[in-house]
C-alpha cells in the first residue's frame, strides 16, 4: 500500500451507536475502526482467494493481491476520486490548487451516486 496517502471511510453514527449500547461514544468509535479493518481484510481474502483459484502460486497471490487491495483502497478514497469538472484530475489535485496560504481540506462532504433516490 505503498502509493496511498490517505483513506477515508464515513464513520457517521458509531458513537451514537455505543451510547445506546451503554458503553460510551469512544466505545463506539473504536468498533468503527474495527470494523472498518474487517472490510479491508475480507476484501483481501476475496482477492487472494480468486488469485489462487486462477492458478496462479502462493508467492505470486500475495503480491498480485497487495497491488489489488491499494487499488480498492484508493479506488475508494475520496481525494482519489475523479473531479466531476474536469475528469482528468482527481479531487486531491483540484484541492492542491485552490490552496492559498492554507492547504484546503476537505471537512464534510455528501456522496450522490447515479440513479439513487430517484
Amino acid at each position: 500500500m505503498n502509493n496511498l496517502d490517505h483513506v477515508a471511510f464515513i464513520m457517521d453514527g458509531n458513537g451514537r451507536w455505543g451510547v445506546k449500547k451503554g458503553k460510551g461514544r469512544n466505545f463506539g468509535h473504536l468498533q468503527g475502526i474495527e470494523t472498518v479493518k474487517k472490510i479491508v481484510e475480507k476484501e483481501l481474502d476475496i482477492i487472494k482467494a480468486e488469485i489462487t483459484n486462477s492458478g496462479k502460486p502462493k508467492e505470486m497471490a500475495e503480491k498480485i493481491s497487495k497491488g489489488k487491495i491499494s487499488k480498492f483502497l484508493k479506488d475508494n478514497s475520496l481525494l482519489n476520486q475523479i473531479w466531476i469538472m474536469d475528469p482528468k484530475k482527481n479531487v486531491s489535485q483540484i484541492l492542491k490548487e485552490n490552496s492559498t496560504d492554507k492547504p484546503l481540506q476537505v471537512s464534510d462532504f455528501i456522496r450522490y451516486k447515479v440513479g439513487e433516490g430517484v
